[in-house]
């Protein structure tokens, strides 16, 4: 990645966030799950990308986008399986853990990977997260083909111009709160079908989707 991002570096932008986060009393998720998602889909087994914003900032972040450790389901938790339903048939479990679609090879990857707790938004501060997420998603257009991208929300479609589309796919929507207008267009993008249909076009297993 960008020698941005080298953390032996307190004027990079990896030691300025660290600075930035010692100085925080309270947020989630705690370190050692910032970076789950890349330990739960290795890079060379990424077969499609679901950008969201940024963690929840209640306390029940995990790491991975959108993902809970409970059967206590958000609202965009709520949206997503609903669309899930309407689009490739009934989900096997309603809990909140998408770690399933992590082990198929789905990025669940946040545009922001910190917040601080009860403030949403609070960490896009200083864009160092972002520019972070930009270098990933630079990385993987660069190095994996082809990989289908799942951009829910308005931060999530900035990154669409990183993204080579003669290489890779890329389907968005609205984020997935549980609004009528978003539930509906998720639900009629009929974005899992889709990308399975794609991976296998590609001789890609499909997303088991109805394992969350």
């Amino acid at each position: 990645m960008d020698n941005a991002f080298r953390g032996d570096d307190p004027e990079s932008d990896i030691g300025q966030l660290n600075a930035f986060l010692s100085e925080e009393p309270d947020f989630y998720p705690p370190r050692e799950r910032i970076f789950r998602a890349f330990d739960a889909t290795p890079l060379d087994e990424i077969k499609v990308v679901i950008l969201g914003q940024d963690p929840y900032h209640d306390g029940r972040a995990t790491g991975l986008a959108f993902s809970v450790e409970d059967d206590r389901l958000t609202p965009s938790l709520r949206s997503i399986y609903a669309a899930v339903e309407a689009d490739v048939g009934h989900t096997a479990k309603r809990d909140g853990d998408l770690s399933p679609w992590a082990e198929e090879g789905v990025l669940l990857l946040n545009t922001v990977l910190t917040v601080r707790r009860g403030a949403p938004g609070s960490h896009s501060v200083g864009g160092w997260w972002q520019r972070f997420t930009d270098c990933v998603i630079e990385l993987i257009s660069k190095q994996h083909d082809p990989v289908v991208f799942l951009l829910w929300g308005k931060r999530a479609w900035s990154k669409a111009r990183l993204i080579d589309t003669e290489r890779h796919y890329v389907l968005a929507a609205a984020h997935p709160r549980a609004h009528k207008n978003a539930l509906l267009q998720l639900a009629g993008c009929k974005h899992f079908s889709i990308a399975n249909h794609l991976l296998e076009a590609h001789g890609q297993s499909p997303v088991r989707w109805d394992r969350a």
